[in-house]
């Protein structure tokens, strides 16, 4: 009994506790004990109840831990929680009697280290990316010079200064601030309804909608600039209907608004002189402008005045020609009334003697003799043209002989100068190949023939090719004379061999042409062109081979030329190259135009005098060239013709439309017409076009009208001729245009 009383009193000395009470007591202990801690883990099981409180369990590779998010608390929290994501959880432990479980109440939760939040910011990128958030043909082009620029940043710091003054400095525009908070709690909210806010304004409103927006905040950290990485900002910047320029941060700091903008900043004073340009600079350059136009317009009002005192010279007195047409007047009228009033009296006494002679009788035997006179005409007319047949013959066969006499006197001439006809078996000998060693030879001679063998073999001379040909071929005849056949063949050039300049010729039909190694198509007729691009080389070579089989090379100077450069420098970089979706607009226009100039018809109207489509006055020239901050442009081939917007355009010559397009981003209103031969004309900047591709015009017919379209700056016509895709001068093809 001893042994056991003791341990009855021991138990029932200590407190009993219900389940409840033992649950609060270790609640209020753990909370005591364990009011603020941080806890590090990885994020598992996370999911949000329909009433907007948060329950996970953070982990680490030996423990879990239950926590929960309090409503009010999940909606300030700066970052979404997401299964996988390691976080520091800043709260408090507590236990759960219901389920007898201690868990943590978070109150806040950051990510733990930079390169968790590198990871989290990559897997946003790629989600944003993969719906099409930051492709190129969402972004929009920036206006060159907007009215109204909308700002989104704080109203306090420096960053909103130096955007103003930059502004102020460049040109100064009308500025709307959006204050926003550019960093922690709520800021992204701010930033995303700033961006909304200013593209829900009304044009023409009472707040004016900007033209422009810039959102922009100074330099910081990667958790300073976490707003700006945020979805809502990002989904606000890409589905702005405003072009939008983000400048947030150093040069070197990126967010993810900067992938959904339309241009990136590297600093808010760069996005600031992206916006606008230079205003002394545009005044400058207008300035220069003016002044050219005005030296432009007084130089050809002067040279009009000096044309028309010219032609003004040349007439007569107009005083002294009234008076002489005045006198002649005078005389003449009394005259007439004389000469009227005698012609009257002639007539009616012949009218009268005629009616005496005319008698029933009279009249049948003129009929008679008329009967007879038509019968005999058939015999004789037979007998008259057997006559002309008759000397026609005679005139041939005199002329054939003429022509045989001709040819024998040709070839005794030659044959005095010390050439040779040579023959094996009573054939004619043409070259060294075609003896065979040991052959019986018969050499001719103007005095005479002498027998001879033939020894060795035929060694093959190099041929040395004839002297080029000088400047100016107008007019030059190339004529080779083959002995042997007695047949004279004969190549003809007319033109200048210059840079764009084109040459017209005649050759026998069926020659084979070739122009520096490329082949040059001659028509039925003989008659065939070539022409120089403006980069041509001092020198061209011209082969030929002619029906008989002979051949002629002949060496081309080409004359040269002097161009107009410009050189333009302090353009912004966008308008000296285009983006990427314009340059492949741009390259698949270039392919069209040059499918167009490729065609091989063989239409002739390329042997006709091209005429001027529009009489204007010429504002650019052919071989003219800009450079623009340093970088060669395209020059220019082919002539501006300023004149009145929708004067007719012509034809230069007849032809088919190859080309019929409405609008090409540089040239607007296109059409191209070929003549034959390689031969084709351009037209460019029409307002409207009355033809279309396969239509067959001719010389003169209206094409369409003259305008500004494409890159055009004021209403001209781009007149371009062209062999094939060598560029000509039309003004070297065409003549001088009439009144320059």
């Amino acid at each position: 009994m001893n042994d056991i009383t003791p341990k009855a009193d021991l138990r029932t000395n200590s407190p009993e506790y219900s389940v409840t009470e033992i649950s609060q007591l270790l609640k209020r202990t753990v909370e005591q004990n364990f009011s603020y801690v941080r806890v590090r883990g990885e994020i598992s099981g996370f999911k949000r109840h329909s009433s907007g409180h948060c329950y996970l369990a953070l982990k680490d590779a030996d423990a879990a831990m239950d926590a929960v998010i309090w409503r009010p608390t999940a909606a300030r929290l700066g970052l979404k929680p997401e299964d996988g994501m390691e976080v520091v959880c800043t709260g408090k432990l507590t236990t759960y009697p219901g389920r007898s479980k201690y868990q943590l109440v978070i109150e806040s939760v950051e990510l733990a280290g930079v390169g968790a939040l590198l990871k989290l910011l990559e897997d946003r990128k790629k989600k944003l990316e993969a719906e099409g958030l930051f492709a190129d043909d969402r972004k929009r082009k920036l206006p060159y010079l907007p009215a109204v620029i909308g700002v989104v940043t704080s109203p306090t710091g420096a960053v909103i200064r130096d955007i103003l003054h930059r502004l102020e400095d460049r040109f100064p525009r009308h500025v709307i601030v959006w204050p926003v908070a550019v960093q922690g709690e709520g800021a992204a909210a701010q930033v995303a309804a700033a961006i909304n806010g200013f593209n829900a304004l009304t044009p023409g409103g009472a707040i004016p909608r900007p033209d422009l927006l810039i959102v922009a905040r100074g330099g910081g950290s990667l958790e300073d600039l976490m707003a700006f990485n945020e979805e809502i900002v990002v989904r606000a910047a890409a589905e702005s209907q405003i072009p939008l320029i983000s400048a947030v941060g150093h040069e070197t700091d990126t967010t993810l608004i900067d992938f959904a903008s339309d241009r990136r900043a590297p600093t808010p004073t760069a996005a600031a002189e992206m916006a606008v340009p230079v205003r002394t600079e545009l005044m400058s350059e207008l300035q220069a402008k003016a002044m050219r136009l005005s030296r432009s317009l007084a130089r050809s009002l002067a040279e009009q005045r000096n044309h028309v005192l010219g032609l003004a010279r040349g007439l007569p007195d107009p005083a002294s020609l009234i008076g002489n047409a005045a006198q002649k007047l005078d005389d003449r009228s009394e005259r007439l009334g004389q000469s009227l009033r005698s012609y009257v009296r002639a007539q009616g006494l012949h009218l009268k003697a005629v009616a005496d002679r005319i008698s029933h009788q009279s009249l049948l035997g003129q009929i008679d003799r008329a009967r007879d006179k038509v019968g005999h005409l058939p015999p004789r007319l037979h007998q008259a043209v057997e006559r002309a047949i008759e000397r026609q013959r005679h005139l041939m066969e005199g002329f054939v002989a003429r022509l045989e006499l001709n040819k024998e006197a040709t070839v005794e001439k030659m044959l005095k100068l010390g050439y040779a006809i040579v023959r094996a078996d009573s054939k004619l000998v043409t070259g060294a190949a075609d003896i065979a060693p040991g052959a019986a030879l018969s050499i001719e001679f103007h005095d005479g023939k002498i027998a001879a063998t033939a020894d060795g073999t035929a060694k093959r001379a190099k041929p040395k090719p004839p002297p080029g040909l000088q400047g100016s071929l107008l007019g030059a005849a190339l004529a080779l004379m083959v002995f042997g056949s007695a047949q004279a063949t004969t190549l003809t050039l007319d033109g200048t061999v210059t840079p764009g300049g084109l040459i017209h010729g005649i050759a026998d039909p069926g020659t084979r042409l070739s122009l520096d190694g490329k082949p040059v198509h001659v028509a039925p007729d003989g008659h065939f062109i070539f022409g120089f691009g403006r980069d041509v080389g001092k020198k061209a070579t011209l082969d030929a081979v002619f029906p008989d089989g002979t051949t002629s090379h002949r060496d081309l100077d080409v004359k040269p030329r002097e161009w107009d450069i410009r050189r333009i420098n302090g353009l912004p970089p966008d308008q000296v190259s285009p983006d990427a979706a314009t340059m492949t607009r741009i390259h698949r226009e270039t392919a069209l135009l040059n499918e167009a100039l490729a065609g091989k018809s063989t239409g002739l109207s390329f042997e006709q005098k091209l005429i001027w489509p529009v009489i204007g006055v010429l504002s650019g020239i052919y071989g003219s060239q800009s450079v623009l901050n340093g970088e060669p442009r395209s020059p220019h081939l082919g002539v501006d013709i300023a004149a009145p917007a929708g004067t007719p355009i012509k034809a230069a010559a007849g032809g088919v439309v190859t080309l019929s397009e409405p609008d090409l981003y540089f040239t607007g209103g296109t059409v191209v017409i070929d003549h034959g031969y390689g031969l084709s004309t351009t037209y460019v900047h029409l307002s409207t076009i009355a033809v279309k591709v396969g239509s067959v015009v001719t010389q003169g017919q209206s094409i369409g009208t003259l305008g500004a379209t494409g890159r055009a700056t004021g209403p001209n016509l781009h007149l371009g001729v062209n062999w094939y895709q060598v560029r000509l001068d039309p003004v070297l093809v065409v003549g001088p245009m009439p009144g320059h």
